[in-house]
């Protein structure tokens, strides 16, 4: 049935992508451009309860979160603290010409979604001020690391390692099973090297699209 929507006369555009969890499928789906991703996930659900989570993680991670802990940053769950979560990200996404989330996104969340079940706010805190913060959500059994935001001045303090010991060890401690780094794009080898010193494992997946219009690269943006 998609085969055949992918490739009908009404259709521009279609794009299916894997899911990196599932058996392959077997399928020689319609494409003319090909994509691929690494899924990378940390297991939480079998953490000890006396080490946590830092026997899974790597060296210079585990040096980072005692960093953070002897230059005396603190974190909390404090789910009022929407608005410092996005100063923080729309700064830092300005600082690497990344593309931030919009203020629908700040200001809607909190309106479908509800704290502490569907979401956390993570934040770090140095001599009263709030220095990073950390947007999770929460699905089934599943983790989202979603929004982080560290301020560049504090960077050296390491807030955002301390920000997710507490936050893996916490979803674990209430029957989390998986922590969803998300996907990486095969260019992105910082942000990969970073999960995979959280104990990420990894799995691939593919995007398969079908353009019927071989002129929508050159089409404008609007």
């Amino acid at each position: 049935a998609y085969c055949q929507l992918a490739t009908s006369p009404s259709t521009i555009a279609a794009t299916i992508i894997e899911n990196p969890f599932a058996e392959p499928h077997g399928c020689t789906l319609p494409c003319t451009h090909t994509d691929t991703r690494t899924a990378q996930y940390t297991m939480i659900n079998e953490l000890d309860p006396d080490d946590g989570i830092m026997p899974l993680i790597d060296s210079t991670a585990r040096r980072n979160v005692r960093k953070a802990i002897k230059a005396g940053v603190t974190v909390a769950v404090n789910n009022d603290c929407m608005q410092d979560l996005k100063r923080l990200h729309v700064a830092g996404m300005a600082a690497i010409g990344g593309t931030r989330k919009s203020d629908a996104f700040f200001e809607l969340l909190p309106t479908y979604f509800h704290p502490d079940k569907d979401y956390d706010i993570y934040v770090a805190h140095l001599d009263g001020e709030v220095i990073a913060a950390l947007l999770i959500l929460y699905s089934g059994t599943t983790v989202e690391y979603f929004v982080p935001a560290t301020d560049e001045q504090f960077r050296k303090a390491q807030p955002l390692s301390l920000i997710l010991k507490e936050a893996m060890e916490n979803a674990a401690a209430r029957g989390y099973k998986t922590w969803n780094w998300g996907g990486t794009w095969e260019t992105q080898t910082g942000v990969y090297r970073f999960k995979r010193k959280w104990g990420a494992a990894e799995k691939h997946y593919r995007y398969f699209t079908q353009l019927n219009d071989l002129s929508i690269p050159t089409w404008p943006r609007a």
